[in-house]
């Protein structure tokens, strides 16, 4: 089975068990830690999410708990009606993150959970990424673009 399907089958599985037991957030907020701070996770885990990870163990599953617990943060969030955006900015931008949330929400419907970050790379600009789509306003790939047209403009005249 490719890892996908063993992600979102175990996904819909937890997410069916937390939502039964009612104890949904605070196992939500578990996995997000775990996810986020793998090596040492530092707390007791929430009983469902304990048995959860002793299934996977028993089922020779653990080398997809990582992708598991993406999907199953996904599908969550897809339950409550919330959507999750990632911000990338040159420089921080005092107000951005909450001007940007409230249009967000706005047109999609949805709760907005942002997350941001800074990346001098991307010179200015910004780059988002709601979900599975990834808007990249960036200069550094505008730059990126007009070099490429450059080089094939110059090849041609050869």
């Amino acid at each position: 089975m490719t890892p996908g399907i063993v992600s979102s089958r175990y996904a819909k599985a937890l997410l069916k068990l937390v939502l039964e037991s009612g104890n949904g957030d605070a196992v939500y907020r578990q996995v997000d830690r775990l996810l986020k701070h793998q090596e040492q996770p530092g707390f007791v885990m929430e009983p469902e999410l304990h048995a959860f990870v002793e299934l996977l163990v028993k089922k020779g599953r653990m080398e997809y708990v990582k992708f598991i617990f993406q999907s199953f943060l996904r599908m969550y969030d897809l339950s409550k009606g919330r959507k999750r955006v990632h911000l990338v900015t040159a420089v921080a931008v005092p107000g951005l993150e909450e001007r940007l949330k409230e249009l967000l929400e706005e047109k999609t419907g949805s709760r907005i959970l942002m997350e941001s970050s800074i990346d001098p790379s991307i010179i200015g600009g910004f780059q988002l990424k709601v979900e599975d789509d990834f808007l990249d306003a960036s200069v550094s790939r505008r730059l990126e673009e007009l070099r490429r047209r450059l080089v094939v403009k110059n090849n041609r005249l050869v």
